[in-house]
């Protein structure tokens, strides 16, 4: 089950209308693609958040190149998660097959209106000195971490608060993390809250906007220091929720597939930047 009241509440986007998603933004980088099946050039680019096989088109629809210059269109299942479809790039108007569905508009701070408290405790992250966002796994769902540069305060988002974890003496952050991974799988299961790929694709896209430090793949890009047993030993426990104090986060295929590339008319649909 998507955590439609994030998207909706939290990040202020709703499942972006025929009429209404986002062109690329200005940091988008071209990148050539060409479709052999129309002889069809075109260009797409790298969106951050997005599974490493997944671009976008300039008219802002996921695509994937599932053989050699041969590119298809993604479609979000009921979670959320990333599929191909038997439909090609070049093939149709993206914004007449109702099961294609464009990427979310690309936040920036008037995105961020604080409403309710699933808003208010993920935004109340950006009022402290983190700086490097990314998502972790626990049991129950994956979910954002933040921390501080150089420092060992480090936060996991448990779905209505987040929470500050502390080592114990000796042990490695990575250790701690993943002992801490319970309490906030704990949280996200009472909350009924599953994060998906598509609302990491959103929140990373967010804090690239603000300048701050969008990490993928935290398990293998995690900084060293957190896999040695060298940061400062914290006090109290090794999950601590927050309530309020200032700079602390937290107050309590299938037929309606149009492909057909023997019709009349199909020669590539313009994909949103002319080559």
């Amino acid at each position: 089950m998507r955590i439609s009241k994030i998207l909706i509440s939290v990040l202020l986007l709703s499942l972006i209308s025929k009429a209404g998603y986002a062109a690329a933004p200005e940091y988008a980088k071209p990148i050539n693609a060409y479709q052999s099946k129309y002889d069809m050039s075109f260009f797409v680019w790298k969106p951050i958040g997005l599974h490493s096989k997944w671009y976008a088109t300039y008219d802002g629809y996921p695509v994937t190149e599932i053989a050699n210059n041969l590119w298809v269109y993604g479609v979000f299942g009921s979670a959320g998660q990333m599929y191909e479809s038997i439909t090609a790039v070049g093939s149709v108007d993206p914004n007449t097959v109702h099961i294609l569905t464009p990427l979310p508009s690309f936040l920036n701070d008037k995105s961020l209106d604080e409403r309710n408290k699933f808003h208010k405790s993920l935004v109340h992250i950006f009022e402290t000195k983190c700086d490097n966002f990314s998502i972790v796994h626990t049991k129950v769902s994956p979910t954002p971490i933040a921390w501080e540069s150089k420092t060992s305060r480090v936060f996991m988002w448990g779905g209505e608060r987040w929470i500050r974890i502390f080592n114990h003496s000796g042990e490695k952050f990575t250790d701690t993390i993943n002992r801490s991974s319970h309490t906030v799988a704990n949280m996200l299961k009472t909350c009924k809250i599953i994060w998906t790929q598509f609302d990491t694709f959103e929140f990373a896209n967010f804090v690239k906007s603000a300048g701050l430090i969008w990490v993928e793949n935290f398990e293998i890009n995690m900084p060293i220091s957190f896999k040695e047993a060298s940061f400062k030993t914290g006090s109290g426990s090794h999950a601590e929720r927050f309530s309020g104090n200032p700079g602390d986060p937290g107050n309590k295929d299938n037929p309606d597939n149009p492909d057909n590339p023997e019709s009349p008319g199909n020669g590539g649909w313009d994909t949103g930047r002319d080559k």
